[in-house]
């Protein structure tokens, strides 16, 4: 169960993440309303915000795993279906989604700062639960420029160049 000031914060951040723009816009937002939040790190101790900077705020490419069946059309997939909302800026954190299907399917793709949710992001990169995520969270139906896919199918690894501007879906939700 949520403590009262989770629920106060998720509120909070539902009723502005449409007008925060920008990664610096979100981290002075949360700075100013939520630095002493029990069970996040908080953003106005120095260390935080230069990791926060390092991390988040300089990230220009994203990253994300999907999983698929032997022998289906992922690209299509990922046409259909959207890439999904849940990236992360750090390829090593790009732990695969979508279940635990035999192909896995890396995604690189290039940062849409105007698709971001960059409250959200901010926020779970500074909750102790997820920061080691390393999370980009994307609004649901963002535009996002895909660039690649390095396939891991058999022990065998396969770069498909994708090249495509692909919905990132109605997946998962804002919050």
């Amino acid at each position: 169960m949520m403590n009262k000031s989770y629920k106060t914060l998720l509120a909070a951040l539902r009723a502005v993440s449409e007008k925060v723009n920008t990664f610096e816009e979100a981290l002075a937002y949360i700075k100013r309303n939520f630095g002493d939040y029990s069970g996040y790190f908080d953003p106005n101790l120095p260390e935080i915000e230069k990791e926060l900077r390092d991390g988040l705020g300089k990230a220009s490419k994203i990253y994300r795993c999907v999983s698929f069946d032997a022998g289906e059309d992922w690209v299509k997939g990922l046409i259909v279906n959207g890439t999904g909302i849940y990236w992360s800026y750090n390829p090593d954190r790009a732990w695969c989604h979508w279940g635990d299907k035999p192909v896995k399917v890396f995604l690189e793709a290039r940062l849409p700062s105007n698709g971001v949710n960059w409250l959200k992001s901010v926020e779970m990169n500074l909750h102790h639960k997820y920061a080691a995520e390393e999370e980009v969270r994307l609004h649901q139906n963002a535009k996002v420029y895909v660039r690649s896919g390095r396939v891991e199918e058999n022990g065998v690894d396969t770069i498909t160049s994708i090249n495509e501007i692909i919905s990132s879906g109605a997946s998962g939700t804002d919050d």
